[in-house]
């Protein structure tokens, strides 16, 4: 099993918040999941991991918690409407606990470099 890096949870600089996509029933295919990762490319071309976290995770698992909250994103007009925040994690520990949790529920798709 592949290990998530706690940095994939550190937010960027300018970043207040985390952002994550709710994954609804359109969503849970494997080809939905490609299209997914191909329609988020970035803009050096790689194609982004995706991991999966739960609502337990977020909210019961992690202390403090970080439940997520609804944010449409109307740049995205094919998943803005599943767009949500949290805040960001409040220090290293937190970021690995995370990346532990994100990891034993597996990861997705893997981070594709161009």
């Amino acid at each position: 099993m592949e290990r998530l890096a706690l940095k994939v949870f550190g937010p960027r600089t300018s970043e207040t918040t985390l952002s994550f996509t709710y994954r609804d029933a359109c969503l849970k295919q494997e080809s939905a999941l490609g299209e997914y990762q191909d329609n988020n490319r970035l803009p050096s071309g790689d194609l982004p991991g995706v991991c999966f976290l739960t609502l337990h995770d977020l909210t019961s698992a992690l202390e403090p918690p970080l439940p997520p909250r609804l944010e449409d994103d109307e740049s995205d007009l094919i998943y803005g409407h599943l767009h949500c925040v949290t805040d960001c994690p409040r220090d290293h520990l937190h970021r690995e606990k995370m990346a532990k949790l994100a990891t034993s529920n597996g990861l997705l798709l893997a981070f594709i470099k161009k």
